[in-house]
């Protein structure tokens, strides 16, 4: 009945909603988590897809049907580019709170699929956003997401590609001894996923050490005035945000972030 790590080998993400929709938020870490995410956004459309008809896929809607104060959609809505936008969910139940929530709100096209299986066409996407979407999946999995995502990306098209680091001591203690029995998910290693995207016929534009701003919002329980400061002064998460995560050296804090991004463009066929 159970597989490696005590998860069950067939895990509907439906057992996790009560756990997460019922509990208590935290606004400043929300906000933390949301801004490092868009941030990275905003820069692929503004130096790499200012000037396409973007199609965009997000490749999974927890966020927007869960967790739903780090809605990344909405706000990559706004992005001053042509765009469509478009979202997909291994979960019938996420999909619908996804679409229900989103109504009226976000014009996106939301489709029920695995990561393993996407029933898209080649070529049918400008930009994926997988934003700690694949580090659910076991690593002997990585090969077959990362391979489907080329197949339906345009030729030069961007990957912004998020995953919880195995380099952060902690962050695999975390999940090893407590994520895992909740739900499934794991580390992954930035070189390794390096290699794994160059060998599979991507090209890497920019890394950085992500979420490192977000260590702040775990202090706001312990020193209120922390969380007070930054509820209102939206400004300053994002200024650090750029000069923190989005730095040329960030990369080399690996060992301390929680999460790693990796920027990729697809090469053109037999490149």
């Amino acid at each position: 009945m159970y597989g490696k790590n005590n998860i069950p080998q067939v895990f509907k993400w439906e057992e996790a909603i009560p756990r997460f929709s019922h509990c208590k938020k935290s606004l400043i870490k929300s906000r933390l988590f949301q801004q490092g995410y868009l941030e990275l956004t905003r820069r692929i459309c503004t130096y790499y897809l200012k000037d396409r008809n973007c199609n965009m896929l997000k490749t999974d809607l927890w966020n927007e049907g869960v967790e739903y104060d780090r809605d990344i959609l909405t706000e990559a809505s706004k992005i001053r580019i042509k765009k469509r936008l478009f979202a997909m969910d291994v979960s019938p139940k996420i999909c619908s709170l996804a679409k229900k929530r989103l109504n009226n709100r976000v014009e996106v096209e939301i489709v029920c699929a695995s990561l393993t299986n996407p029933p898209f066409k080649n070529q049918s996407f400008d930009f994926i956003l997988d934003i700690s979407t694949i580090d659910h999946l076991p690593a002997e999995k990585t090969n077959l997401v990362i391979k489907g995502y080329r197949s339906v990306l345009k030729d030069w098209g961007a990957l912004l590609l998020i995953f919880d680091s195995g380099l952060n001591f902690a962050m695999e203690m975390y999940h090893r001894f407590y994520l895992r029995k909740i739900y499934p998910e794991w580390t992954l290693v930035p070189s390794k996923m390096r290699t794994l995207l160059q060998i599979l016929g991507f090209d890497i534009l920019e890394e950085y050490s992500s979420y490192l701003v977000g260590l702040m919002g775990g202090t706001h329980s312990r020193l209120p005035i922390i969380g007070r400061f930054l509820d209102t002064r939206i400004g300053i998460i994002r200024s650090l945000i750029r000069k923190i995560e989005l730095s040329k050296w960030s990369k080399h804090l690996c060992f301390i972030a929680p999460q790693y991004a990796i920027i990729a463009k697809k090469r053109e066929y037999g490149k």
